[in-house]
């Protein structure tokens, strides 16, 4: 990792680096730390790291180091700081959602994300910037080699719904409406606008806790009432919940049917 930070961007900033780390032996440390700098290791292991860095470089980058670049590396290291992090990936994912949930959701499940975010982190870090050179740290993000935080609960939220949610093909449980209402509209624009009012609930940072509530109240309603129809599910739905998020009852049966769809494709 700092050997691929020295030879792709060329940072020029006094922020601090902070470097993840699953684990660590802390015979390393002077200290039983977990977060610290590179000089709590003890002086053998911080002369042992830097000699590994110095002959990693050198066979990376084919170069002859001098003082020059031997002082660029001790400056970088002075400036890293170092998180040992060891919270399970399942309890990650968790503190993503504003809500604490009732065990809706295997422990596999919520690992299953983590896995395809760090996928996801990991596609990103191959995007090449050999090169290029940023002034301050918010200049990286023109390289898009991040994941915003929309995207996340873009992901979180279609995962949990066990569907895409922001589609414009029409739910199997929310045809019947349709038809019966709708006989002669565009069901494309229709079901646009459901998506659109789903898009504004769901991404506004205001109401996080009402919106997720909503969200596993329906999960319950559908995974207790399989043989229900998507109507039959909204009349269970509590009204203080829907009230909070401020949706219309249509779309709030559409995000039914597609609850619906994405429990029947999970247990197809």
């Amino acid at each position: 990792w700092i050997c691929g930070f020295f030879s792709g961007t060329k940072l020029r900033t006094k922020l601090d680096t902070i470097l993840f780390l699953e684990t660590i032996n802390f015979d390393y440390l002077n200290n039983n730390l977990k977060v610290f700098s590179f000089f709590n290791f003890t002086e053998n292991n911080q002369e042992k790291i830097k000699s590994g860095l110095y002959k990693e470089i050198v066979e990376r980058e084919k170069i002859t180091l001098n003082d020059s670049n031997i002082k660029q590396i001790d400056s970088f290291l002075d400036k890293v700081i170092f998180v040992v992090n060891q919270t399970k990936k399942e309890d990650a994912i968790k503190k993503l959602l504003p809500i604490s949930v009732k065990k809706t959701f295997s422990d596999a499940f919520y690992i299953s994300i983590f896995d395809e975010i760090r996928d996801k982190q990991s596609s990103l870090k191959n995007i090449n910037i050999e090169n290029k050179t940023i002034t301050n740290a918010e200049e990286i993000l023109k390289f898009n080699k991040h994941i915003t935080k929309k995207e996340l609960d873009a992901l979180l939220i279609n995962r949990i719904i066990g569907v895409e949610l922001f589609q414009n093909n029409i739910p199997f449980g929310f045809l019947p409406y349709m038809q019966a209402n709708y006989p002669n509209e565009d069901i494309e624009d229709f079901i646009q606008e459901c998506n659109s009012e789903l898009a504004v609930m769901f991404f506004n940072k205001n109401n996080k806790k009402d919106i997720w509530k909503l969200c596993f109240h329906i999960i319950d309603l559908v995974t207790n009432n399989l043989e229900s129809k998507s109507a039959e599910i909204l009349n269970l739905v509590k009204s203080e919940v829907l009230a909070k998020v401020k949706i219309s009852k249509i779309s709030a049966l559409y995000l039914i049917s597609r609850v619906q769809e994405g429990y029947k494709n999970a247990n197809s």
